[in-house]
Formats: C-alpha cells, sequence, structure tokens
C-alpha cells in the first residue's frame, strides 16, 4: 500500500476537523495586535496553547516587551520532510471605515 502523502494527510484533517479551525481562527481574530503598540503576547500565547494540544514543541521567543514570536517544530521522524510557516500576528489600526461591527470581536 502506498503511503500518504503530506498535502493527503493534511486535506483529510481539515476536512475532519473544519469546525474546529474555524473557531481557532475565530478565536485569534479576536485578538487586538494593532501596531503600534502590537501587543502580541496574548495571540502567541493562544497560538503556543493550540500547536502544543497538536503535539508540537513550542516556545516563545519574546523580541521586546509585549511581543513574542512563536516557534514550533514537530518531528516528521528521520530523513522526514520540513515544513516552515511563517507570519505575523500584528495588524494595522482598522482606521477610519465604518465598521459594522467591532474587528476584534
Amino acid at each position: 500500500m502506498e503511503a500518504l502523502s503530506f498535502y493527503e494527510i493534511a486535506k483529510a484533517q481539515v476536512a475532519k476537523n473544519h469546525e474546529l479551525y474555524i473557531s481557532y481562527l475565530e478565536k485569534a481574530i479576536s485578538f487586538d495586535t494593532t501596531n503600534p503598540p502590537g501587543q502580541e503576547d496574548a495571540l502567541a500565547g493562544y497560538l503556543k496553547d493550540i500547536l502544543e494540544k497538536n503535539g508540537i514543541d513550542v516556545h516563545l521567543q519574546e523580541v521586546e516587551a509585549g511581543r513574542s514570536n512563536v516557534i514550533g517544530r514537530y518531528d516528521f521522524g528521520k530523513g522526514g520532510k520540513k515544513l516552515l510557516l511563517n507570519a505575523h500576528m500584528d495588524v494595522v489600526a482598522p482606521g477610519e471605515i465604518p465598521w459594522d461591527s467591532d474587528p476584534f470581536v
């Protein structure tokens, strides 16, 4: 039997856990990380908890007060492929746009 590719495994996981992943995203969006000042630590802690619950070794790297990077490592096994995800957690201010609701709720 041929082994499933990483893509096939990931696609199956997303299909199986779609609602859970949506709830993670909704909660992550609710953190106000407007820069300045940034203040991503609360969101970083939330993401760290999620990743750790899913078997990923995580540590936070504080680059300045209130602003941390989330660094996670997962062991795919000897000779396994590597995966790097890179993103930022701070956002620009919502500005003067007439929002229908608070953008951070």
